[in-house]
């Protein structure tokens, strides 16, 4: 009797792996992206930010200049993406024979590390903007 059930499951398990691996491949690549965005955005703002340490601003003010806007967009697309995914997994939970119960903390829980690695990648290239001689 198990192997039956177990059979029926095998494509499933088939497609759980695949969607991890692709979901690999999908975070590594947007975090690339990313630190690419990050690195391009202290680049173009290199005669602001000479200007801002030549007048004094501080490593720690530089860096808060380069993250807020990101922060910004990060926080919007947090704003969008937690109430659609909940409703796009509740859905899907619905329909299984056993359906489980999700809260908002697992979704929050979930994307909380992805939030840290955003913040960190566009930290060091503020850091490296802030870092660097003002008159480059």
């Amino acid at each position: 009797m198990d192997e039956s059930y177990q059979d029926l499951y095998a494509a499933e398990n088939r497609i759980a792996t695949l969607s991890q691996y692709f979901a690999t491949i999908a975070i590594l690549v947007s975090c690339l992206g990313l630190l690419g965005l990050a690195a391009f955005t202290a680049e173009r703002r290199v005669r602001e930010i000479g200007i801002r340490k030549v007048l004094g601003a501080s490593e720690l003010g530089v860096m808060k200049l380069l993250s807020w806007d990101f922060a910004k967009m990060v926080l919007a697309a947090i704003a969008i993406a937690l109430p659609l995914s909940y409703y796009l997994t509740k859905t899907w939970l619905g329909g299984l024979c056993l359906p489980g119960r999700l809260g908002m903390v697992v979704l929050y829980r979930d994307g909380n590390p992805d939030d840290a690695d955003r913040f960190t990648d566009r930290e060091l290239a503020g850091y490296q903007g802030g870092d660097g001689k003002p008159g480059r």
